[in-house]
């Protein structure tokens, strides 16, 4: 029995080996073919890699990059918004998304936010949900050393329970903050119209009366979703009705 786990250990290991040696090929081919000015072929390579379940800032970066090169303007939003989730504070990623977006056919003014909401929305943006959990358990660790030093070491000096104190409630924020910045990455509540152009309906219904028209590319919150029909709210305030097939979730 051991043998046969030791074996099976060994093969599950030896097929992980293997498409990690795939993966970084496929990754190196499409870089490639991104120099050779193939975006095309590139942007086909990258979209195998994301088949495959690989997700990170620089692929969806790079495949962002192909795509509106390719002047594929819907998913040249979409993975660089999946870029811009998975590492908010890159600066290469969030100009390359503002360069994209001014190439997009809808203008659309922005209902201006309450000063707080933006302070937080950047606040959480600041580090991955994982470093946010990683500087919360740091800190829980200093709490314990602050508390240890207290009672086991006998140093009574209300400093350490100060520290402890002030350790533990940072904490709590930042394992909060945490959470989260991890339920603004990974729920889905916005998405890309993929479309060239497509009409927004007062109700999901192809009969019901049009609204306005929206085009490829435009980031959009999404909201409920009824027989095939999804519910879209656009930054200026308008809501209404397209096919759920219209839009992807970022």
């Amino acid at each position: 029995m051991k043998k046969l786990l030791i074996t099976l250990l060994a093969f599950v290991s030896f097929i992980i080996q293997v498409q990690a040696v795939t993966a970084e090929a496929l990754w190196q081919k499409a870089n490639q073919l991104y120099l050779k000015k193939d975006y095309a072929g590139a942007l086909a390579v990258y979209d195998s890699l994301l088949t495959k379940g690989y997700k990170n800032p620089e692929l969806f970066y790079n495949a962002g990059n192909a795509a509106y090169k390719c002047k594929d303007m819907g998913h040249a939003v979409l993975y660089l918004e999946k870029a811009h989730l998975l590492k908010p504070a890159d600066e290469d990623i969030a100009f390359n998304l503002k360069l994209v977006n001014l190439h997009l056919v809808d203008k659309i003014d922005e209902v201006p936010q309450l000063f707080f909401i933006r302070w937080w929305q950047h606040y959480i943006a600041w580090f991955s949900p994982n470093t946010w959990i990683l500087l919360c358990i740091a800190l829980l660790f200093l709490f314990a050393a602050f508390l240890a030093i207290y009672y086991i070491g006998k140093q009574y000096n209300r400093n350490f329970i100060r520290a402890a104190v002030i350790s533990l409630l940072l904490a709590l924020l930042l394992g909060y903050t945490g959470i989260k910045s991890h339920a603004v990455l990974y729920q889905d509540d916005y998405g890309v119209v993929m479309p060239s152009n497509i009409t927004i309906k007062a109700a999901p219904d192809p009969s019901a009366v049009d609204l306005f028209p929206l085009h490829e590319g435009l980031k959009v919150q999404l909201k409920e979703e009824v027989n095939g029909w999804r519910k879209i709210r656009i930054s200026d305030g308008k809501e209404g009705w397209c096919t759920k097939d219209c839009v992807e979730a970022i």
